[in-house]
């Protein structure tokens, strides 16, 4: 898991260099480049995180599920920049116990049969000009902190439960929720929506609150 996330990580600078550059009209790594790249800045850190010595809790720890997408941790998941992620599993999209933040102009895709975005105790925050698309068999999003949706980002919901699980605040984003049970359910936390577009479509209700406050400004 390692390996696949240094990576993915690494490679992102040199497929959008030469995406850019193809786009302009000209050439900015020649094959030779790439090759060089590929044997030296790739594949000699990779081997030495696939072949690491265990970390001296890891009998400790409960078995990780096979079904686990590849960003499943307990630590937490930052995405940023111009990052372009894809990401279709059998069980949560990403999954962490700590804050999940997708912020920068990313495009993120997530198919996931249980839940697409999930965190057990941390808040999940979606900002920047980011375009999170995520369909999910359980729900869209989830967690038992907060969750904020802000800076101009586009979200794009498709949930088979609850289209976003836990208490949220959006602002200055676009958001649509097409969701079989609750469009949002705030886990009795606060439902905050100010200077949004917020469509629920499809839901039972709009809005799942029994104890917080909903405001809409």
């Amino acid at each position: 898991r390692k390996a696949i996330q240094f990576l993915l990580g690494s490679n992102m600078s040199e497929v959008l260099s030469i995406f850019v550059a193809t786009l302009l009209g000209f050439t900015i790594l020649k094959p030779v480049h790439l090759l060089w790249i590929n044997l030296v800045t790739d594949c000699l850190p990779a081997l030495s995180l696939g072949m690491e010595k265990g970390e001296k809790d890891i009998m400790k720890r409960k078995p990780r599920s096979s079904q686990d997408g590849i960003f499943t941790d307990n630590e937490g998941v930052t995405v940023g920049g111009a990052c372009v992620l894809e990401i279709s599993c059998g069980d949560d999209g990403i999954s962490t116990f700590g804050d999940i933040t997708i912020g920068g102009s990313s495009k993120i895709y997530i198919e996931a049969d249980s839940d697409g975005i999930y965190s057990e105790e941390g808040n999940i925050t979606i900002g920047g000009n980011s375009d999170v698309y995520v369909l999910a068999g359980s729900d869209g999003i989830e967690t038992y902190g907060s969750i904020f949706i802000s800076g101009g980002c586009t979200l794009k919901i498709y949930a088979d439960d609850d289209g976003i699980a836990g208490g949220v605040q959006i602002t200055d984003a676009a958001v649509i929720i097409d969701a079989y049970d609750d469009g949002i359910d705030a886990y009795d936390e606060d439902i905050i929506i100010t200077n949004s577009e917020l469509i629920i479509r499809n839901a039972k209700s709009g809005f799942e609150n029994s104890e917080g406050d909903i405001i809409i400004d």
